[in-house]
C-alpha cells in the first residue's frame, strides 16, 4: 500500500524523530535497509517474512481484487472466464516477488499471457485504456481511477483472497510518543472512506498483535 506523500505533509509540515527526518521511502527501495532500521513497515500479512513475525502489528483495511478491462472490450462482458484470463493479453504487475492475485492464479494452474509487467498497481491500471489487456488490481484503486480513464471491471469466475493490509514496527517503538503519533496518523489515513476498518481514537494497540 502506498501511503500519498501530501496526505502526511498536510498532516504536519516535519516530523523529525531523534534529530532525524521522516522519509518515505518505495517498498523496494527499503529492502537495502535492516527491517529494525524502518519506522513502519505495510505489508500483508498473506505474504509470510520471518523478520516481521516477531513485530507489533495492526491491521489497517481489508480490499478484494477485482478484474479490470477497457470499458469497450469487445471480447469480454460481464464475466471474465478463466479460458479468456489465460489467452487475452495481460499486465503483469511485480516487484520483490509477485502479487498475491497472481501467486493465486499461478497456483490454479493459469497460464498468464503477460504482454507487459510494471512494478506497481496504478502504472498497470493506466497501460489498459484503448487496448485488449487485463489486469487485476485492488477494487478501491479501480474506484478512484478507473472510470475516470474509461475502464470497467468484470467478474472473475475464479475465487482470490481479499487482501488484507497491516503496519509493522518493532516493539520496542511501541511506547514512543512520537512514533506512536505515527502509527494514529496513518490508521487515521486509511480508516478515511475506508468502512472496511472503522477508526479507534485510542491509537493502534500496545506490543505485538499477530495479525491472523
Amino acid at each position: 500500500m502506498r501511503l500519498r506523500r501530501s496526505a502526511i505533509r498536510s498532516t504536519v509540515p516535519l516530523l523529525v524523530r531523534d534529530g532525524r527526518r521522516m522519509v518515505l521511502t518505495p517498498f523496494a527501495e527499503s529492502l537495502v535497509q535492516p527491517v529494525t532500521e524502518i519506522d513502519l513497515v505495510i505489508w500483508p500479512p498473506m505474504i509470510q517474512d520471518k523478520e516481521l513475525e516477531t513485530f507489533s502489528s495492526a491491521m489497517l483495511f481489508t480490499d478484494e481484487f477485482v478484474a479490470v478491462v477497457d470499458q469497450d472490450h469487445p471480447e469480454v462482458g460481464d464475466v471474465l472466464t478463466s479460458d479468456q484470463l489465460c489467452t487475452l493479453p495481460y499486465v503483469q504487475i511485480g516487484g520483490p516477488q509477485p502479487t498475491i492475485a497472481d501467486t493465486v492464479l499461478t497456483q490454479l494452474g493459469l497460464p498468464l499471457r503477460a504482454v507487459a509487467a510494471t512494478d506497481n498497481f496504478t502504472n498497470a491500471t493506466c497501460l489498459l485504456p484503448g487496448t485488449r489487456t487485463v489486469a487485476v488490481i485492488q477494487r478501491r484503486l479501480f474506484d478512484q481511477l478507473g472510470p475516470s480513464i474509461g475502464l470497467r471491471t468484470v467478474a472473475l469466475d475464479v475465487p482470490l483472497p481479499r487482501l488484507v493490509e497491516s503496519m509493522y514496527w518493532h516493539p520496542r517503538n511501541t511506547v514512543d510518543p512520537t512514533h506512536r503519533w505515527l502509527r494514529e496518523q496513518v490508521l487515521r489515513l486509511c480508516a478515511t472512506g475506508l468502512p472496511d476498518r472503522p477508526h479507534d481514537d485510542t491509537g493502534p494497540p500496545r506490543g505485538a498483535r499477530p495479525d491472523r
